[in-house]
Formats: C-alpha cells, structure tokens, sequence
C-alpha cells in the first residue's frame, strides 16, 4: 500500500488503450487513490492543467501528438510540480530519445501482468510523490 503521508499529488492517466486506462484506474482506486484518464495528447495537456501536484502516467504512443511534447508542455504548464511515468510496449533502447528526455522521470514497459502492473503504480506513485517533494522544496 502507499505511504499516504507523502504530500496531495493528483493522478493523470495517459493511454489510447481505453481498456488499459481503465485498468490502471481502477487498480489505483483500489489503493484508495482517485485518477483522471485522458485518451490523446490533447486531452492530456488540457487535463494538466487542472492540477498542481501531478503524477502522469503517459502511453510513449499517441495518435495525435508525440508523447515527448506532451511530457515538455505538461512540465511547462506545471514547473517543478509534475512527475512524468512513461509507459510503452516498446522497450527502453527503441524509445531512447523518450526515456532519455529530461521531462521523463521514470519509464515501464508494457505489456505486464497484473500484479506486476500493482508492484509498478505503487513504487511509481511512492518515486513520484518523492520528486515532488523535493522539486518543491528546492522552488
């Protein structure tokens, strides 16, 4: 389960994949924390900016913009208060220039099992919470 004494932070799910943003809702709810899911880039970056401590799950293939200029505008939109957790099929090498990208923090390959997909969101959420506690405080 996550520490929830870390600070608020809200979530953002990323995906094209219908299914598996449900899925990945539904299992954060299950550790009783709430996700908004947006299903292209567009939708993400209007979403973003609802929020000011923000988690984003976010799918490395979208249909209508590149993931990487979803991450930067998301990262501007929010300054320091944001943690990028990029997600693929692919594996790290073949999207290099994503992983390697200083608005992505973590990165998971997919497609995983179900309770790997747990392991992954709880140790995500707890390394995302941490950056954003020291993002703030060094703001």
């Amino acid at each position: 389960m996550i520490n929830m004494s870390v600070e608020n932070f809200d979530i953002l799910i990323v995906d094209d994949d219908i299914q598996f943003g449900r899925l990945v809702q539904r299992l954060l709810l299950q550790m009783n924390r709430a996700a908004d899911v947006a299903h292209t880039g567009a939708e993400a970056i209007s979403k973003a900016q609802k929020y000011s401590n923000l988690i984003v799950f976010l799918d490395v293939n979208l249909p209508d913009l590149p993931s990487l200029e979803i991450a930067e505008t998301i990262h501007q939109q929010q300054h320091a208060s944001v943690a990028v957790i990029g997600l693929s099929g692919h594996s790290r090498s073949d999207v290099r220039d994503f992983v390697d990208s200083p608005y992505v923090d973590f990165y998971e390959q997919k497609p995983m099992s179900l309770p790997d997909l747990k392991s992954i969101l709880q140790s995500s959420l707890a390394q995302g919470a941490e950056l954003l506690k020291v993002r703030a405080s060094s703001t």
